[in-house]
């Protein structure tokens, strides 16, 4: 079918020009889907991190508050929204479904918001965090300081080794003289 000329009010638009729109509608279309379809990925790679953290943490047992075991969650969660966000963009995009679109719109803005919010929350509670982490981190070298325990040994031997450092703050203030096999890495 092939349209010739359409008369709407009093302004003509000739073929041209809806081949035109057609195909900035067909570029905004296929853009929408690479960026969603990129989006798909780093979500996919965000979800596989916070499983990873998630299991991770299960070594980590003994030095994890419950605030650090929620930043674990967190990942998992906005990795499985970005996920599904971009699904429905990638689907939206493609099929040009209008209700998928306007999910997706309010889905998008909702998760603004929350990254506004979340943003506010970490720069406010700063402070708060890294002292929570670090009484937790201090706790556990002080358990851990003599102590025959294991699994604390272990815990804080895979942070160290992980991260290459020694100690909180460094091996002299933790350790004294008895600097363990795990901070070796971090000072040769």
């Amino acid at each position: 079918f092939q349209i010739e000329n359409i008369q709407y009010s009093q302004h003509t638009i000739d073929q041209t020009t809806i081949m035109g729109i057609s195909c900035g509608a067909t570029l905004i279309k296929y853009l929408l889907f690479l960026f969603n379809v990129i989006w798909l990925l780093l979500g996919g790679v965000i979800l596989w991190l916070g499983f990873k953290i998630a299991l991770w943490g299960g070594d980590l047992k003994e030095i994890w508050s419950s605030n650090l075991q929620t930043g674990a969650i967190v990942v998992l969660a906005a990795g499985f929204l970005i996920f599904i966000l971009a699904f429905l963009g990638c689907c939206g995009a493609i099929k040009q479904n209008s209700c998928m679109l306007t999910t997706y719109g309010a889905l998008i803005l909702l998760l603004v918001v929350l990254q506004c919010v979340g943003a506010y929350f970490a720069f406010a509670n700063k402070g708060k965090l890294e002292g929570e982490f670090t009484k937790a981190l201090t706790d556990q070298f002080h358990k851990w300081n003599g102590s025959q325990d294991k699994d604390v040994q272990r815990s804080i031997q895979l942070v160290q080794q992980t991260f290459q450092c020694c100690g909180i703050t460094d091996y002299a203030h933790e350790y004294g003289a008895d600097v363990p096999s795990s901070c070796c890495d971090a000072y040769t």
